[in-house]
């Protein structure tokens, strides 16, 4: 299963057009199930380093900026969740995570 959520985002970067459209396909498929009520993809310790890696935390914290509600809202529940690792925690900074995060918090 490792190596195929590595294939994922492997399959975004590489390729031809249309592989990398297909793998984009499969990709956000894939964060739309995470974002739709089993945010706990990214409770788990492997799957938030295997989250990180195929590039979620930066798709996440855009949601958390400027998704509907409910996108943020998920968005903002596994970015808790991939904060739980420490490398995560400076890539959600990194990622510009920060300010969204604080303006979800002050409603």
């Amino acid at each position: 299963a490792g190596s195929r959520r590595h294939g994922r985002a492997e399959g975004v970067r590489r390729g031809d057009a249309a592989e990398r459209r297909a793998a984009s396909r499969r990709w956000w498929r894939w964060l739309a199930a995470a974002r739709t009520g089993r945010r706990s993809l990214a409770a788990n310790a492997d799957n938030q380093v295997a989250i990180a890696k195929a590039g979620g935390i930066a798709t996440l914290v855009a949601l958390a900026r400027g998704g509907t509600d409910g996108q943020k809202q998920s968005a903002t529940g596994a970015l808790r969740n991939l904060a739980c690792n420490a490398d995560n925690k400076v890539a959600i900074a990194e990622a510009g995570g920060i300010a969204p995060l604080v303006a979800l918090a002050r409603g």
